[in-house]
């Protein structure tokens, strides 16, 4: 009524009928009447009350109100002539002013999908963490399941080779026992002894295993208790090596270079078992000629004991794996086939879990076709300290 309030004459009859509200019938002649007596629609008026009504749905955004020639297209007028159309826009249907298509009024809703989000957000953000965390959860499933399958790929080759591994000295042991008791060779007093030898040092060999397996346990448990002295250390590797040239069969030559002086702060019975498998692989990942380098030094902050072989050498991708439980068996069995010697993979697991419960460390060198060194290192202080509270604890 505003509009038409100064421009059409008192008492002029307008024939339009009722207004629809869709705008396309009767009120189109409406609005040519108008436009006739020069009261045309005002975009900026018709924009202000578009935006009232979108704000009273609480849907705040820009609007523009354009009149255009549905005929071609052309924008004939607008509220915002610099605006162009782009991804988000919303555009109302076009609301006829003239009979003929030349002119009709069509609203823009600039990006409403911003106030969309706004209005859902909480909802929004909440699904989003929602499938993040399904499927973080389906993620770690399925990384549990293959660790599983992992875990139970190497339990299987542990145990194959520990079967191995535990079966060539019980088979030793019992043929010895058999030859023993057939009485062939009672006659015969040196091979007696040799014979009763093979069956000790295989009997010893399967406690050494069992001992290992039970240290792990505590180890892993927190219950290993170690008894620890100052332990001389050439009496024990001459020990070991006089020992190892009566139980293989191979070609060794066994050099030492160690101080009669020397000692360690740790287990006798550990430091015994620790060297003495770093030998014995020394021997066994070697060809029928083996040289042993066994060598103890000492520096301002730590004790080294060495020991360094002409083998096989280890491969640097399997250097990392050659300390852990059951990657060790893969890794010694991949080894053998190049002419090595199998093994169930504790040994060098026990002498790192050893050295560590000392406070130690194990280091390892090696070059494939060259050889291989192993370096067990004791900390200087934590002896020191030790032996100055031994006599007072005593």
């Amino acid at each position: 009524m505003r509009r038409t309030k100064g421009t059409i004459p008192e008492g002029t009859r307008i024939v339009a009928g009722k207004v629809s509200e869709d705008g396309k019938d009767d009120y189109v002649p409406f609005q040519e009447i108008l436009i006739k007596y020069n009261a045309p629609i005002s975009l900026t008026q018709f924009d202000s009350i578009y935006r009232a009504d979108l704000i009273a749905e609480n849907i705040h955004t820009k609007t523009i109100i354009n009149k255009i020639n549905l005929r071609t297209g052309e924008v004939l007028e607008s509220t915002d002539p610099t605006f162009r159309a782009w991804w988000g826009t919303v555009e109302t249907e076009p609301a006829l002013l003239r009979r003929d298509s030349t002119e009709a009024i069509r609203a823009v809703i600039v990006s409403p999908h911003k106030n969309v989000f706004s209005r859902l957000g909480l909802l929004f953000i909440g699904s989003l963490v929602s499938m993040f965390f399904v499927g973080w959860g389906i993620a770690y499933q399925v990384k549990i399941i293959l660790l599983q399958n992992r875990i139970a790929e190497l339990r299987k080759n542990f145990s194959n080779a520990m079967v191995h591994d535990m079966k060539t000295p019980l088979n030793t042991i019992l043929m010895g026992a058999r030859i023993l008791s057939s009485g062939k060779i009672d006659h015969d007093t040196e091979k007696k002894k040799k014979h009763f030898d093979i069956i000790e040092d295989k009997c010893h060999h399967l406690l050494s295993l069992s001992d290992k397996v039970l240290t792990l346990a505590k180890i892993e448990e927190d219950k290993l208790i170690l008894d620890r002295t100052e332990v001389p250390l050439k009496p024990l590797i001459d020990e070991l090596g006089r020992n190892l040239l009566i139980r293989t069969d191979k070609q060794i030559t066994f050099e030492v270079h160690c101080p009669e002086t020397e000692q360690v702060y740790a287990d006798p019975m550990h430091l015994r078992e620790i060297i003495s498998n770093l030998i014995d692989n020394a021997v066994k990942y070697s060809g029928a000629s083996v040289h042993i380098n066994l060598s103890c030094q000492t520096t301002p902050n730590e004790k080294r004991i060495s020991v360094s072989d002409n083998g096989f050498g280890i491969p640097l991708k399997d250097q990392a794996l050659i300390f852990e439980k059951f990657e060790r068996a893969s890794a010694a069995n991949k080894r053998s086939l190049r002419g090595g010697a199998t093994g169930f993979g504790l040994g060098l697991t026990y002498v790192q879990q050893v050295m560590q419960a000392h406070g130690g460390s194990i280091e390892v060198e090696s070059i494939e076709g060259q050889g291989s060194e192993f370096t067990l290192i004791f900390p200087l202080l934590m002896q020191e300290i030790s032996f100055q509270l031994t006599p007072e604890t005593t």
